[in-house]
């Protein structure tokens, strides 16, 4: 189920998700994370098959138990304090599993447009600045790369 649903083949309406606690998502996907054996290298995310305990099982659970976490925390602002907020978020940036570093930096980018347009308009202009400074667009093309250019420069 958890191929089909990164594949887009299946949905899970938002009203189901709604009603599902966020540490049902959040437990397992932590757990998950110690037994996963998959390891994919950060910035070499390919696809899984996603048949049972085979190579990429674990990883495509962990991806989509994330993508419904997102999903509950974007439509539930109480859910997204309960796993601790931004900061639950910026951890899963450290993951060895690319796809789970990846939708944690899309979601907070999202989040950092929407809820501190000023603070991102600032920062990305920053990051631009560097960008060209070092003749390195993927900073900006990446949202992964984006989020940690980004985070670097308001630590700065």
């Amino acid at each position: 189920m958890a191929a089909l649903l990164l594949h887009g083949q299946v949905i899970v309406p938002m009203q189901l998700v709604a009603r599902v606690p966020a540490a049902l998502f959040y437990w397992p996907l932590m757990q998950l994370a110690g037994a996963a054996t998959d390891n994919i290298a950060l910035g070499v995310s390919v696809g899984s098959k996603g048949r049972g305990n085979l190579p990429g099982g674990t990883s495509d659970m962990r991806a989509t138990l994330l993508l419904l976490l997102i999903g509950k925390c974007t439509a539930d602002p109480a859910s997204f304090s309960e796993v601790d907020g931004e900061e639950f978020f910026r951890v899963l940036l450290d993951d060895t599993d690319a796809r789970v570093a990846y939708y944690s930096s899309t979601f907070l980018l999202k989040r950092m447009m929407t809820e501190e347009p000023e603070s991102y308009q600032h920062l990305l202009q920053s990051l631009v600045l560097r960008a060209q400074q070092s003749n390195n667009e993927t900073l900006l093309e990446n949202p992964y790369l984006q989020m940690r250019g980004l985070l670097q420069l308001s630590n700065e």
